[in-house]
C-alpha cells in the first residue's frame, strides 16, 4: 500500500479527527515537542487510514491513541485493540490505547512495548495485525518482574496459531 503523505511521526492530526472530545483532550495533554510532534499515520487501503494521537507520557513511555478513519481522515473512529485488558494491562487506558505504539506498513502489524523500567526488561508487548476491516491481537508477552530479562525472552500469554 502506498504510504506517500503518511508517516510515523510529525503528521498533522485530520480536523475530523480533532473533533473528537477525547482527540482534543489528549492534544491539550501532549504540549510537550518531544511528544506532540510524535502524531503517527498509515494507509491500511484505499478507503482506511490509521492515525496514532499522542495522549501523555512519562520518563520512557509515551500513550497513543489510535483511530480508523475514511480517506483524509473523515469518519474516525476508535481502532479497538483486543487484547489491551490482558496481563500487565491498566484498566484505565481505552481500549483503543497503546504505550510506545508503532504500525509497520511492510507487516501490517501495530505493536505496543509498555516498560515497566527504562531498560525494558520488565512490563508487557502486543503485537496486532490488520484484518482488513480491523486489528486482531497476534501475540502479547508479559514480564512482572524487572530481572534484566530481554523482552524476546519473556513469557508468551497469547499467541495465534
Amino acid at each position: 500500500m502506498d504510504q506517500t503523505g503518511f508517516g510515523d511521526v510529525n503528521q498533522t492530526v485530520p480536523a475530523a479527527l480533532r473533533t473528537r472530545t477525547e482527540v482534543g483532550t489528549c492534544l491539550k495533554e501532549s504540549t510537550m515537542p518531544a511528544v506532540s510532534d510524535m502524531v503517527m499515520s498509515a494507509r491500511l487501503d484505499a478507503r482506511t487510514e490509521l492515525w496514532g494521537v499522542p495522549c501523555g507520557s512519562g520518563a520512557y513511555n509515551v500513550t497513543h491513541n489510535w483511530y480508523l478513519t475514511g480517506p483524509d481522515g473523515r469518519d474516525p473512529r476508535p481502532a479497538i485493540l483486543a487484547g489491551t485488558a490482558g496481563p500487565g494491562a491498566d484498566p484505565v487506558m481505552p481500549d483503543n490505547s497503546t504505550v510506545n505504539g508503532a504500525y509497520d506498513p511492510k507487516t501490517r502489524t501495530l505493536s505496543a512495548f509498555a516498560k515497566g523500567r527504562g531498560i525494558g526488561d520488565c512490563g508487557s508487548a502486543q503485537t496486532w495485525a490488520w484484518t482488513g476491516d480491523r486489528f486482531i491481537l497476534t501475540q502479547e508477552s508479559t514480564m512482572g518482574e524487572c530481572a534484566g530479562v530481554p523482552s524476546d525472552l519473556w513469557p508468551v500469554a497469547w499467541r495465534t496459531r
